[in-house]
């Protein structure tokens, strides 16, 4: 069976904050393997490198709202671009969307 494209949203809020936006993002859940891959693709706002430590999470959640799981990466200093994979495995539920936002400090 193949893999289901789930609904990826961005808290733009954390975005403002932190300086660094979430260029591109999509998440799959594999059923087969129970499993869930969040790929994301993050830059500095205004191309100016930040400096500073920088975190990603992803908040994992069914079509009832439930939280299945959450996930998170992080770097001393963010710089201008990264990219992120994060996995979830042994998914508790059907999972139906995942919430992602940048963080400032630890």
């Amino acid at each position: 069976m193949a893999a289901t494209r789930l609904t990826v949203n961005v808290d733009g809020a954390m975005e403002k904050a932190t300086g660094v936006r979430v260029e591109a993002c999509s998440a799959f859940y594999d059923p087969e393997d129970n499993e869930v891959r969040v790929f994301a693709e993050l830059a500095a706002e205004g191309q100016t490198p930040v400096d500073q430590f920088r975190g990603f999470h992803a908040a994992l959640y069914d079509e009832e709202g439930t939280l299945l799981g959450t996930d998170a990466d992080s770097w001393v200093e963010f710089g201008l671009r990264r990219t992120v994979q994060l996995n979830f495995y042994d998914v508790c539920g059907r999972p139906a969307r995942v919430k992602v936002f940048p963080t400032a400090s630890p």
